[in-house]
């Protein structure tokens, strides 16, 4: 079985426990981890699985089968649009975790139906 490879965007209390879900699954392959705050680096950091600050960056070198958005709910649009590659032909299937509000133009943008 070919196992999917995701990456988590979102370092915090969330995305530590998605980082130990994706890890501990014989399904996944976890390809990177990415947070805004350099500090929340080590209660993440697995051998193997490289760190960024940056989603886009994340996203090109590693190009991940998909991502796990576990940043705070303000940030889900933006880093959904970053993972999704905007309008490129090259886009990321991306799961967010939390609530799923925002504008109808928000949802447009991230690709979600409404």
């Amino acid at each position: 079985m070919e196992r999917v490879r995701p990456a988590v965007i979102g370092a915090g209390l969330v995305g530590a426990k998605h980082v130990t879900l994706v890890r501990t699954s014989e399904a996944c392959v976890l390809v990177g981890v990415c947070d805004t705050e350099p500090n929340r680096r080590a209660a993440v950091e697995r051998p193997g699985v490289p760190f960024y600050q940056r989603a886009e960056e994340l996203r090109r070198r590693e190009a991940p089968d998909g991502a796990i958005i576990a940043t705070p709910n303000n940030e889900h649009v933006p880093v959904t649009v970053a993972c999704a590659g905007g309008r490129s032909s090259a886009r990321l299937n991306v799961a967010r975790s939390g609530p799923r509000r925002c504008s109808p133009r928000e949802c447009r943008l991230s690709g979600q139906q409404r």
